[in-house]
């Protein structure tokens, strides 16, 4: 057993090092920055162009390489670095993102210019991130040891930031949802979402939208409106599944009011913002 185990080590380390090798010689840069990370200030309803560049630096054959785009985040830790979410997490940016290449030839020393389209609706505002995904696309992606086989896939990522409609509306909201502490236990087929307002504000009221099945329906499994007053928690029992809430308004200490921001605008999955520590 301990043999196979070192065989299947030695194999996935050669396999790496031979995908690493290639992936390192290609580079996606932002075409107005030389930075990692682009931010695009955009309006609602109007599309924007994510232009970047790809280059080959190898002497050798053609690289065939894929695109993608992915929502972005940051860690749950005290350095709070930018990460990249999984392929399935697409609700606040990759869903707005289209009209580009999904896979790009490259041969040796070129560089290519491309470009996506990036466009949120009418009535949408926040700070949002993401990332551009790229891969190198190989023609064996996996490893055949014994009847067994494994497959690695390498990828390198870019971060992108997008302020939709008002800066001061997008910053109260990224400063609203990492002031709200969200606590999720697992009691049998029942989920109590606990959430904590640790803002300088009265009280936030609070209501949830429909969550989507497994079969595909939408159904409206329940309807809350709850204040939620500082220093306070309040908990929601429901079946267990992805809810999307959303921030109704906000009002301030000493009576003042934020404005009344549209449903849609504050669509939110709840599995997007683990608890601060």
């Amino acid at each position: 057993m301990k043999k196979f185990l070192w065989m299947i080590f030695v194999a996935l380390m050669f396999f790496w090092r031979i995908h690493a090798d290639d992936l390192w010689n290609i580079t996606l840069n932002y075409c107005d920055t030389t930075n990692s990370t682009v931010q695009y200030q955009i309006i609602p309803g109007v599309e924007t162009s994510i232009c970047y560049t790809l280059s080959n630096s190898t002497s050798g054959a053609p690289v065939k390489v894929k695109i993608w785009f992915i929502d972005g985040t940051f860690t749950n830790d005290q350095r709070q670095n930018k990460a990249c979410l999984s392929d399935a997490d697409v609700e606040n940016f990759w869903r707005y993102v289209t009209s580009y290449d999904q896979f790009v030839s490259l041969q040796p020393g070129e560089t290519i210019q491309k470009e996506a389209k990036l466009l949120y609706p009418i009535g949408r505002d926040g700070l949002y991130h993401g990332c551009i995904v790229y891969s190198i696309v190989q023609e064996e992606t996996g490893v055949q040891i014994a009847d067994t086989s494994f497959s690695i896939l390498m990828r390198r990522a870019k971060f992108i930031d997008v302020i939709v409609g008002d800066p001061k509306l997008a910053e109260e909201k990224e400063t609203l949802w990492s002031n709200l502490l969200l606590i999720t236990q697992k009691i049998e087929n029942i989920l109590p979402e606990n959430l904590k307002n640790k803002l300088n504000i009265t009280d936030i009221l609070f209501g949830s939208d429909n969550q989507k099945t497994a079969i595909g329906d939408r159904e409206e499994i329940f309807l809350i409106s709850n204040n939620i007053n500082y220093g306070g928690i309040i908990t929601i029992f429901l079946f267990a599944g992805i809810i999307i809430f959303f921030i109704r308004s906000i009002r301030r200490k000493k009576g003042k009011r934020a404005a009344i921001h549209h449903p849609e605008a504050h669509k939110h999955p709840v599995h997007h913002h683990p608890k601060k520590k």
